[in-house]
């Protein structure tokens, strides 16, 4: 065991207070490309919501019958093609430039006054191609555009 310990000791006298030494000189380079990778992400976040700002939002609620014959595949096809209309920026400029993002959607289950209520939150542009997909699949569907659900909710609630 004393060899070990003073094979440990070599070590660091040797090799890693001479190598946090040269660590500790080169501080600025650290600190420029900490800089960097900082102003990098900063960019991306930037174009990414000045992005985001132009997308304009549908709230679709999904009314459907009490009893539905149909298979869960007929939910995972309308899954599947809402998922075909993602997008992905595909060169430099898309993502550092135009700050392009994913598209994405919500499904939403919400219980108002004892009501269950289904909801999909789309791109106003796909709002269409989402309806489609739902009435090809369950013919006896309602689709209808409505406002937030949140906004039926009371501002403040007190505690009892």
């Amino acid at each position: 065991m004393p060899q070990l310990k003073e094979a440990i000791d070599s070590l660091y006298q040797l090799a890693l207070i001479p190598g946090l030494k040269i660590l500790a000189k080169l501080w600025w380079l650290w600190l420029f490309i900490f800089s960097l990778v900082l102003a990098k992400n900063l960019w991306q976040f930037y174009v990414a919501a000045i992005d985001k700002k132009k997308y304009r939002w549908s709230l679709l609620e999904i009314l459907i019958p009490r009893e539905i014959k149909k298979s869960p595949k007929a939910m995972e096809q309308i899954l599947s093609e809402i998922y075909s209309l993602g997008n992905k920026a595909e060169n430099f400029i898309e993502k550092y430039w135009e700050g392009e993002v994913p598209y994405w959607w919500s499904l939403e289950i919400a219980s108002l006054g004892g009501e269950i209520h289904f909801y999909i939150r789309t791109l106003t542009k796909y709002k269409n191609i989402v309806e489609s997909n739902i009435y090809a699949n369950y013919k006896d569907a309602e689709v209808i555009e409505t406002a937030d659900y949140i906004d039926r909710l009371p501002a403040r609630t007190t505690d009892l």
